[in-house]
Formats: C-alpha cells, sequence, structure tokens
C-alpha cells in the first residue's frame, strides 16, 4: 500500500526511511529492544552513582538500584544513610548485599539498630550483621550482644550469627531467650534455632524441657513445640502442658503428644478424653478430638471413641463436631464385635 505523500518529493527519503526493505514491525522491535538495553543500561547495572544522586532515595528502582550502587559509596555516605530514618532501610538492604567487611562505623550504626522501635528496619539490621561475624575486630561486641539484658539486641545478634552459619551455645540460649517476647515472628525463628540445635546437645535438650516446664506462657509453649519439632518424645511434658491455665500451652502439648502418637500411654488417653470433654477452651476441644485420632486405636468401642461419637453429634460447637468426625474417618468404620454361640459372652 502507498504511503501518505509528505508534500516535499512525492516519496519518503532515504533519510526517513533507511531500510525500505525491512518491515515496519521489525523496525519497532529493534527500537524497542534498543532502548530497552539502554535504559536497564543506566538504571540497573550502572558504574558509580552521580555526586548528585541519592543511590539510598529510588522509590521506583526499590532497593535493587541501591544494591548495585553502594559499592562506589564511600563508609561516611552509607552511615549517613543508616542514620537518616527515611533512608536507612534501603542502606541496610544494600549493605547486605554488599561483599567484604564492615568498617567500624558502619558496624556501629547497624548494631544500634538492632533496637529501634521499627520491626522491619532490626529485622534488616540483624542480617547486615552477619556480614560482621567471624571478624576479630567485631567479636567482641557480638558475643557482649548475645548476652544482653536487652532481649532484641541479644535477639538481633543471635539472627546474624545464626544467618552466618554459627549455631555455639551462646547463639542458642540467646534464641532459647527469645521464645519469651511477644513478637510471634521473632518466637518462631528462634524456635527454628533452638529445635535444630536440641539433637547433636543433650544439654541444652535439658534447658528447653526446664523451659517447658517452668518458663511464661509464650516461653512455655514454644519450647515444647522445639522439643516436638525435634522428635523428642517429652510425654510427660506434654501431658504437664495439660494443666496450664493458657490455651496455648495447653494446645503444643496436645501437638507433642500427636507427634508421639501410639508411643503415649493409657494415661495420657484419659487425660485427652478430660480436655475433649471438659476443657473451656472451644480450640483445645478441637485439638483434643484431633490428638485422639493419632494417639489410640478408635477401631473399636473404647472410652475414646464414646468420647468421640459424642463430640461428633455436637450440634452446638459445629467445628469441634467436624474435628471429631475426622478423627473417627482416620479409622474407618468401627470392627464388630464377635460373640460366643453362649449369648452375651465374648469370645476369647
Amino acid at each position: 500500500m502507498p504511503r501518505e505523500d509528505t508534500g516535499d518529493s512525492g516519496h519518503e527519503s532515504e533519510a526517513e526511511n533507511p531500510d525500505p526493505g525491512k518491515p515496519e514491525g521489525a523496525r519497532k522491535l529493534f527500537g524497542w529492544l534498543y532502548g530497552w538495553g539502554r535504559y536497564h543500561a543506566r538504571t540497573i547495572a550502572p558504574a558509580a552513582a552521580p555526586d548528585n544522586v541519592d543511590p539510598f532515595r529510588a522509590p521506583s528502582r526499590s532497593a535493587r538500584y541501591a544494591c548495585r550502587v553502594v559499592s562506589s559509596q564511600s563508609e561516611t555516605r552509607i552511615v549517613d544513610a543508616l542514620a537518616d530514618a527515611a533512608r536507612r532501610d534501603q542502606a541496610l538492604v544494600a549493605l547486605s548485599a554488599r561483599s567484604g567487611r564492615l568498617e567500624a562505623a558502619a558496624f556501629d550504626a547497624v548494631f544500634a539498630l538492632l533496637t529501634v522501635a521499627t520491626k522491619t528496619t532490626r529485622r534488616l539490621a540483624a542480617g547486615a550483621l552477619a556480614a560482621a561475624v567471624g571478624d576479630p575486630a567485631h567479636d567482641c561486641a557480638l558475643r557482649a550482644g548475645l548476652a544482653s539484658n536487652d532481649p532484641l539486641q541479644s535477639w538481633g545478634v543471635c539472627f546474624a550469627f545464626a544467618s552466618a552459619g554459627e549455631s555455639g551455645r551462646e547463639v542458642c540460649l540467646a534464641a532459647l531467650r527469645a521464645l519469651e517476647l511477644d513478637d510471634g515472628d521473632v518466637r518462631w525463628a528462634a524456635a527454628e534455632i533452638v529445635a535444630a540445635a536440641i539433637p547433636g546437645d543433650d544439654g541444652f535438650a535439658r534447658a528447653v524441657g526446664e523451659t517447658a516446664s517452668a518458663g511464661g506462657a509464650n516461653a512455655r509453649k514454644m519450647a515444647l513445640y522445639c522439643l516436638r519439632d525435634a522428635g523428642v518424645p517429652a510425654i510427660q511434658l506434654y501431658l504437664d502442658a495439660l494443666d496450664a491455665t493458657d490455651p496455648g500451652v495447653k494446645l503444643a502439648g496436645l501437638a507433642g503428644l500427636q507427634r508421639c502418637g501410639r508411643e503415649c500411654r493409657a494415661d495420657s488417653v484419659v487425660r485427652v478424653i478430660t480436655c475433649l470433654r471438659a476443657d473451656t477452651d472451644c480450640g483445645v476441644r478441637r485439638a483434643a478430638a484431633a490428638t485422639l485420632g493419632r494417639i489410640t486405636d478408635l477401631s473399636v468401642d473404647t472410652p475414646a471413641r464414646a468420647a468421640l461419637d459424642e463430640a461428633a453429634a455436637n450440634l452446638k460447637d459445629r467445628d469441634l463436631a467436624r474435628a471429631a468426625r475426622q478423627a473417627l474417618a482416620m479409622h474407618g468404620p468401627r470392627s464388630p464385635v464377635t460373640r460366643s454361640p453362649v449369648k452375651g459372652v465374648p469370645n476369647g
């Protein structure tokens, strides 16, 4: 199809259409690729940030831009960014991505951020501090931070050590203390460290057991979960947890009994039946129903089967009824009772 006349010569000049034989779509594609390459060459992988550009203020490019250019920044500029609440998170992300050791000023600035009010900043600071682990210049400060009475500082240093692959006794004890913190994310992160250390250290396992039996509500339930995840059959500790006033501790105890399965004794079954029928917390009653399905045989007439049949017919708590039916379904239909020719006298 002929192109529209430009009004000058009646056809396009060679300069306007340098390759008349190339399709229009191909020219557009090559132009787009060329523009894309120039954009990424400028923004994603710059050799250095210009003096008038702050790499820690890059809302459109987020942390990726800062990570690319931070290696070209002076330590003073990094420390200045860490001191600014509006820029410090970007600087911490970039610092974590940078290879090499932390200089003294940067280490002090990051260490101070372990106890700030903002949760995201604390987490980023702990991650950035991992670069200082193993550096003799910072070892004393890190060891002192592990033993600090400030739980946030102690946990931040603990996380830094764990991120660097260090899991010595001091690190594990700091993680054990962190189980009592109110922040659930911190508790579960600490629980991973604790549970991983239990199998190889009998002394530490005993310390976890002591926390599970005598700690505060948060620490006690998390220690019980750690023992469960480590595969420790601490049946008596799990049973003792059923006497706690905090529902969370009871739930942790029931979770431990579930993991023990058929190792649980008859007295364990009796205690769980009591929870199912009499506990005031609906969540505990449902967990008890699920636990019975894992710790005893429900294919024959037993007190546990009777308790679950009763719960399955509960019209007031449909969630409890559902949990009971699921527990019963794990064992199939009730086995018939074989009787002797003499009426009412079972065989065997």
